[in-house]
């Protein structure tokens, strides 16, 4: 017999930790909500609608109070995704030209 049949525990996917609550405007079709968007609403209140949570050391994880921030997708994917676009084709052509690679060297030029 399975006797943690029917009790709805904590999920990680993609690193995040998930809980039940399937109340939350934020839930899933099955219920759950990322901690870390309970751990800073608990702090700060309703995260509102256009916000996503951000880990600011990188660790989906680890959703201490102090390393969440409140961002918008604009903002986040920005942080995550600084060649997104079509400028980052015309940063690596200056690059090109400027440096004759598009890679960093090791003295940090």
């Amino acid at each position: 017999m399975n006797k943690n049949k029917g009790k709805r525990g904590p999920r990680m996917a993609a690193g995040h930790i998930y809980l039940y609550a399937p109340k939350h405007p934020r839930a899933t079709k099955s219920g759950y909500v990322p901690r870390s968007h309970l751990v800073w609403e608990d702090y700060h209140g309703s995260l509102p609608g256009a916000l996503i949570i951000h880990h600011r050391n990188g660790i989906p994880d680890d959703d201490e109070i102090e390393n969440l921030e409140a961002l918008s997708r604009a903002d986040h994917a920005r942080l995550h995704k600084p060649f997104r676009g079509v400028g980052w084709v015309k940063r690596l052509k200056a690059k090109l030209a400027e440096t004759g690679s598009i890679f960093e060297s090791r003295d940090g030029g």
